[in-house]
Order: C-alpha cells, then sequence, then structure tokens
C-alpha cells in the first residue's frame, strides 16, 4: 500500500470565455505539475467547476461533492431573513457544511489561489469546518495552507479581499445597469433566442443593436399567436395564417388561445428547437411571454436579483419597471406588435390573476404541505374556472402541470377536499395518530437503542477475526477472475455475473465487520440522537389533546401525501391523504443513515413492539431512563 498522502485538486472559472478558458487548462497544468513532481502526494481525483461564479457555493456540484468526500455534510438550506430596504421578511438560500462522521477519503486539497477556490466569506468556516476532519487546503500560488494557523490569519485577509472586490464588482454592474436605464441603452446578450446581438463597438456612438433572425422568429411569432389566441393550430392547420402583427384589425383575435403545454406540443409537432436542438421547456415559454424585446421595447433593469452574497432563490420584476420601458425600433427589430405583446399580457392575467413575468405559485394555506405520492413532488395551486357554480381551487403535481401526464398522471385535490381532511384530523384523527404511530415508532427506535447497546457490549473478537479472513479468500478469488478476464481479452456473461456476485458476497461482509469494528464512542453518538427522537415522541404524548387548531396541526404535521385515481366524466377524484409527522420525518432521516446502526436488526432487542403501543407514558419513561442508565455505564467503560 502507499504511504503518499492522497490529494484531491481543484478548479474552477466563472464564465465559458476564451480567456477564462486559458486559466481553466492554466490551473490543470499547474496542479497536475506539483503533484506529478511531488513525492509525498498522489492523486485522489480532481473536481471541477466550469461556468460557475465564486460567490456561488450552492451551484457549485463538484465542489460539493468533494467536500462530501472531505467527511462534511453539505446542505442547501432555505432560510428566512427580514430585508429592512423592502420592510418584509424575504427567502435566502444558504450553503452550510459540517461534520458527517464519515472518514475523509483524501487528506490535502489543492488549489492554485483563494479566488478559485472561493470569492465568498463562508469559506472561511469551510476551511475550519475541513480543518475538524483534519482535511487541509493548500493554495500552491500563495505558499499558504489552512493547516497552519499564521497562514489563516493572512487567508482570512484574501478571502475577504476576494468578497470585496465580487461585491464591488456587483456595484458597478448594478450603477452600470442603472445608467444604461437612465440613458435607454440597450443591454442584451448573445443568447436571447430570436435575435442576433451586435454591440455598439469602441467607438458608442451608435446604440447596441438586435437584429431578428427569421428561422427563430417565426417560432417567437408564433408563441405568442398561440397563447393570445390569434392562431389556433388544430383548428387552423399547419400552416400560419399570414399576419402584420399589428393587431388592430385582427379577424382571430375572438378565439380563446391556448395554455403552455399545448403550444410545447404544437412547437414540437411543427419541428421547432431550441439552438441547442432540444425540445423547447415550459419555464423558456414563460420567458418569452415575459420578454418586452420582442415588441421592440428596452427593458433593461427589470429584474431584482438580489446582491451578490444575497441572491434570490428567484428573480422578481422591479414593480415600477414598467415606467422605464421605452420603444425603440431601430435599437430592436421587433418580432411581434406592442399589441400583441399586450393582447398576452392581458391573457396571463385573465388567466392567473398576476401580473406578466411573475409566475409564482399563490401563496395559500397548503403551499409547501401538500406531496405527490406517485413522484414525490410537490403539489401546486390551481383554480379551475370551468365549474357552473364558479371557480374552485385545486392542487395539481408540479411534474404533471409541467411535463403532462405522460411524466406524472396523479391525481388532483380540491382545496375543499383538503379542508374536510384537516377538519378531520383537528378533531380526532391526530390524537390517535399520536397514541398509536407515535408509541409505535417510540418502539421501534428503542428496539434499536437496546440492540445497539448489546451490540457494544458483546462484541466477539473470533467474529472479527473469521470475517476478515473471509472477506481476503473471497477477495482472492475475485482478484483470479478478474486477471483471467483481463488476460482473455473479454469478459462472459457467466463470468460478469460470478463477478458480480462476489463483488456483492464482499461488500455485505465488509458491512458486517464494519458494525463490530467501529468505535463504541461512534454508537454512543447514534444512540444519543435516537434517545433525542424518543424523549420528542414523549414530550408529544403528554401534550396531546384531544382537539387541536389548524395552526397547532401544522407544527406537528410536515406534509400531506395524496395517493388516488383520477375519475371521468367530471366525477370527483376519489383521494387518500397520508400524514408525515415531523417527529417521524426525523426518525425516518435518522434510520435510514447508511452507517453502521442501521445494519443492526431491530429483532435482535427481543422487545415485542406491539406491548409497547398498549403501555402507558409513565411506562415509557420507565423504559427511557433504564437505556439511558445503560448509555451512561457505556460512556463509563469507553470513553
Amino acid at each position: 500500500m502507499s504511504d503518499k498522502i492522497k490529494v484531491a485538486c481543484y478548479r474552477r472559472v466563472s464564465t465559458l470565455s476564451a480567456e477564462q478558458s486559458v486559466s481553466y487548462e492554466a490551473q490543470l497544468e499547474k496542479l497536475n505539475d506539483f503533484v506529478e513532481n511531488s513525492e509525498a502526494y498522489e492523486l485522489y481525483s480532481f473536481y471541477e467547476d466550469e461556468g460557475i461564479s465564486g460567490t456561488k457555493l450552492f451551484d457549485r456540484k463538484n465542489f460539493a461533492i468533494m467536500l462530501r468526500d472531505a467527511g462534511l455534510t453539505v446542505e442547501n438550506e432555505i432560510k428566512i431573513i427580514y430585508d429592512e430596504r423592502l420592510q418584509k421578511d424575504r427567502k435566502i438560500l444558504v450553503f452550510t457544511v459540517h461534520e458527517s462522521g464519515a472518514i475523509p477519503k483524501y487528506e490535502r486539497i489543492l488549489c492554485k489561489d483563494t479566488s478559485r477556490f472561493a470569492r465568498n466569506i463562508n469559506i472561511l468556516t469551510i476551511l475550519e469546518e475541513l480543518k475538524k476532519v483534519q482535511v487541509y487546503v493548500d493554495f500552491l500560488d500563495l505558499k499558504l495552507t489552512s493547516e497552519r494557523d499564521q497562514d489563516m490569519m493572512i487567508l482570512s485577509f484574501l478571502i475577504n479581499n476576494d468578497a470585496f472586490f465580487s461585491k464591488d464588482l456587483s456595484r458597478k454592474l448594478l450603477d452600470g445597469n442603472r445608467n444604461s436605464q437612465k440613458n435607454g441603452i440597450l443591454r442584451a446578450n448573445y443568447d436571447l433566442y430570436g435575435y442576433k446581438y451586435i454591440p455598439r463597438g469602441k467607438n458608442k456612438t451608435i446604440n447596441n443593436r438586435l437584429e431578428f433572425i427569421p428561422s427563430e422568429a417565426i417560432v417567437i411569432q408564433t408563441i405568442f399567436r398561440l397563447y393570445a389566441g390569434c392562431y389556433n393550430f388544430e383548428r387552423d392547420g399547419a400552416v400560419m395564417a399570414t399576419c402584420d402583427f399589428k393587431c388592430d384589425n385582427c379577424a382571430k383575435r375572438d378565439l380563446d388561445g391556448v395554455g403552455l403545454r399545448v403550444i410545447l406540443k404544437t412547437l414540437k409537432k411543427l419541428g421547432y428547437k431550441t439552438r441547442s436542438g432540444k425540445d423547447f421547456a415550459q419555464m423558456t415559454i414563460k420567458h418569452k411571454l415575459d420578454n418586452e424585446k420582442y415588441a421592440g421595447y428596452i427593458n433593461t433593469k427589470k429584474f431584482n436579483h438580489g446582491t451578490v452574497f444575497a441572491k434570490r432563490t428567484y428573480a422578481i420584476p422591479y414593480e415600477d419597471y414598467k415606467k422605464h420601458l421605452k420603444l425603440d425600433t431601430e435599437s430592436i427589430q421587433p418580432i411581434i406588435s406592442p399589441e400583441l405583446f399586450k393582447l398576452c399580457e392581458d391573457k396571463h392575467s385573465e388567466r392567473v390573476g398576476d401580473k406578466m413575468g411573475r409566475f409564482i405559485g399563490e401563496h395559500t394555506a397548503y403551499k409547501g404541505k401538500i406531496y405527490c405520492g406517485r413522484c414525490g413532488q410537490v403539489y401546486v395551486h390551481n383554480i379551475s374556472h370551468k365549474y357552473q357554480d364558479g371557480p374552485k381551487g385545486y392542487y395539481v403535481c408540479k411534474v404533471k402541470k409541467r411535463q403532462g401526464t405522460s411524466e406524472c398522471n396523479a391525481v388532483n385535490v380540491f382545496d375543499w377536499q383538503i379542508d374536510d381532511y384537516v377538519k378531520n384530523m383537528c378533531n380526532s384523527k391526530l390524537n390517535q395518530i399520536i397514541c398509536t404511530d407515535n408509541k409505535r415508532l417510540f418502539g421501534k427506535i428503542y428496539s434499536r437503542i437496546v440492540a445497539t447497546i448489546n451490540r457494544v457490549k458483546n462484541t466477539d473478537t473470533n467474529e472479527v477475526q473469521a470475517l476478515r479472513a473471509e472477506i481476503k479468500e473471497k477477495s482472492n478469488t475475485l482478484n483470479v477472475y478478474i486477471e483471467a478476464a483481463s488476460l482473455a481479452g473479454a469478459i462472459s456473461d457467466d463470468t460478469k455475473e460470478i463477478i458480480k456476485s462476489k463483488n456483492t458476497d464482499i461488500v455485505k461482509l465488509k458491512q458486517s465487520l464494519a458494525m463490530l469494528t467501529t468505535s463504541p464512542i461512534e454508537y454512543i453518538a447514534e444512540i444519543e440522537k435516537l434517545l433525542k427522537i424518543c424523549t420528542d415522541i414523549l414530550v408529544l404524548l403528554e401534550n396531546q389533546k384531544e382537539v387541536y387548531t389548524p395552526d397547532e396541526l401544522w407544527q406537528i404535521v410536515e406534509k400531506l401525501t395524496v395517493y388516488g385515481d383520477t375519475l371521468r366524466g367530471g366525477q370527483t377524484p376519489k383521494i387518500t391523504l397520508i400524514p408525515t409527522l415531523y417527529i417521524t420525518a426525523t426518525a425516518q432521516a435518522q434510520l435510514g443513515l447508511d452507517n453502521v446502526i442501521t445494519a443492526i436488526p431491530m429483532d435482535k432487542a427481543g422487545i415485542d413492539v406491539s406491548q409497547i403501543v398498549d403501555m402507558s407514558v409513565s411506562a415509557l419513561h420507565n423504559l427511557l431512563t433504564d437505556v439511558e442508565k445503560a448509555v451512561v455505564q457505556l460512556q463509563v467503560d469507553y470513553c
């Protein structure tokens, strides 16, 4: 086995420009050369993020993978903060890390400099968390390492300086956008579908320009006309009627128009694709219907994306941005008329009851609480106007709404059906769930705790040695098959199955060995987490009520999962709603961890869970007290 230190290498560039591409390759060359010329290091893996900002930690997929491989847990949390400027709460996405308990796969991370690692002050926290698991970051150009405390002081200054640079750049960009808005200067990019972007050049005597691309302009026109109802594919056939897009005396304006899914199907039927040759997506269509540029308007400074370190989870239009719209057909060659854009805007207001472009779900009583039993995605709220007795609210699976029934054909559920279920839950059902289901959950966790305590107290050294010998024997046999297949130059199907089977056996044996050889301290740490869940269950049982208010219910219930089948002929769908309590979700997450404790079967504890369901809360307290004493004794014996 090699005595060299395993290292990970990380490189990043923020854009896909030619200049940044050179930087990307230069980083690769420097890191490769350093490892190859080192007698102390061997490369574990390269981790790379290309075209990703240094401030957006939550967008950097491979950066997150690298941290997980280093033994950290990586989470993207949505937190609510109070925005002083807006005078209201808003959501922000926060990138957090902490120890996972897993053994790091390497010992050091090599990076060119601090700006390539990240331009985010949170990176100091990440460096500290990495130090806790004894993984250190070396910045080669700076000859600094997070391992030395004196270097961390310098790194802290440099990282804060990188963050200041990004903030300053963000401020300058915002100022540039404001000046462009004030002076009517067109701001666009080369990727805007339908147009060729022509910058104004060095002399700055003329404005930037957008000239439409005929083959793409037809697609944009089709989208707007379908949505506004001035062209119906199914009724008029595949040939589009001639149109001047002025809309003043249009004879087709009396049609209802079609929705986004029908537009997508029509574009696919016509063979229209994106520039990358893919089918259009629903969100892409929404963005196009929202873009005033297609009607010849300069709409600079329309969206508020937040600041560089407080990015919004989605961009929202400024409330007064329409006051600053400027019709400039010299700078933007219009693809459609302002009248057609207004028709679509009005149509959207009729259908959604909101301003064009704010494609944000309605805030309802059950927002984020209803989930699909088929695909697991959240349900979103809609309003149907097809009923004679007035509009009705209902929830539909997000995947079904966006991608159609071919992807998910989950049943819809009306607001009143959820209201009735919640009312029933508040009156009696929640009390029953807490009394029975939570006692059963307590029993399962208690069984796991007892089984784990027994495992720690009764570790068999002979069993450990026997497992190690069996793993070695099976590994040698597996290597023989692999070497034989390698010499033959091809692997038969039978040999593949043998290799797969033997590899599965070895994995199971290693899991059993890990269970036997894991440190008692690790077991005790897991037991303490499970004891905390049991304590929370007892608190819930002690405070149970016959009747709950809806607010009290949603403090206990995390979500409702919808099951059922859609009925034809306008019949009310038959649904089943299954609640998940917060305490249950926490327990499931804990018991589902991929670690040694989950490998211990509950039946080894010899406990009848059904008996626990019949016990009083005071009796459950006594059971918990007994295992707490046993855990204290384990701590004395092994810690």
